[in-house]
């Protein structure tokens, strides 16, 4: 009868050498700084993933698709390990156009602020309002200038602060429109009721006397411009005896 060797089950149910090196080689890359470059690399693809698909936002999305691509293939290998340099490098390429896109973001927000202000002053209404109120709105605007950090929570920040700055504008836009129109209501004068009587001559004489009726009733009618009613009563005067 065959014997069996002691604990050759135990032999057999253990993992190959292959296998716990290669355990053993990932954790030490993971340990090195591995892990934390993946985890950068993640972050990347899924906010950069989540920009609007036009604009500067746009753009990067576009240039780094293929950057992605690749990305999302290299993770789903066993042998990732191997390419700690690669991930390394990946990484530093997508900080890098991050920050382009912030660099190139502020820019434009920056002279969409300074457009902003000159279209307010191209407004008719603009010239009617006071120094102070010019002086609130164009604070108002330039309020809305921040630093980013060049990095994705900077460009998340400047993608909030473009709804800002055009909300912002067209509300100050329709406030200078609306206050305008309010004052020309206040300072239009209320309608009046003109009511007067005059006397007229039964007869004239002379051109003179002509001359001063004409004038008289040219000043009549001129009192009449701002007014909504009215009542005017003529008499005749009796000619003398």
């Amino acid at each position: 009868m065959r014997r069996t060797r002691p604990n050759a089950w135990v032999r057999k149910a253990r993992p190959s050498t292959t296998t716990f090196t290669w355990a053993r080689e990932v954790k030490r890359v993971l340990d090195n700084g591995l892990d934390a470059t993946l985890r950068g690399l993640q972050t990347h693809r899924r906010e950069i993933g989540a920009l609007p698909d036009t604009g500067i936002p746009g753009t990067l999305r576009h240039e780094v698709a293929e950057d992605l691509t690749q990305l999302c293939e290299r993770l789903g290998k066993e042998d990732i390990y191997q390419h700690t340099a690669d991930f390394n490098s990946q990484l530093t390429h997508l900080q890098g156009r991050v920050r382009d896109a912030v660099i190139a973001l502020s820019d434009q927000q920056k002279l969409r602020l300074k457009e902003g202000i000159e279209d307010l002053q191209r407004l008719p209404e603009w010239e009617e309002l006071t120094r102070e109120e010019r002086g609130n709105a164009v604070s108002r605007l330039e309020g809305l200038w921040v630093t980013a950090t060049q990095d994705l929570a900077g460009l998340k920040k400047l993608l909030g602060r473009n709804y800002d700055i055009n909300s912002t504008l067209e509300d100050l836009k329709r406030s200078i429109k609306r206050q305008e129109e309010d004052l020309s209501r206040v300072e239009e004068p209320a309608a009046a009721k003109f009511s007067q009587s005059i006397a007229l001559p039964a007869k004239l004489s002379s051109a003179a006397e002509l001359d001063a009726l004409i004038q008289q009733l040219r000043t009549l009618r001129a009192a009449l411009i701002l007014c909504s009613e009215v009542d005017i009563r003529i008499m005749v005067k009796n000619e003398p005896a």
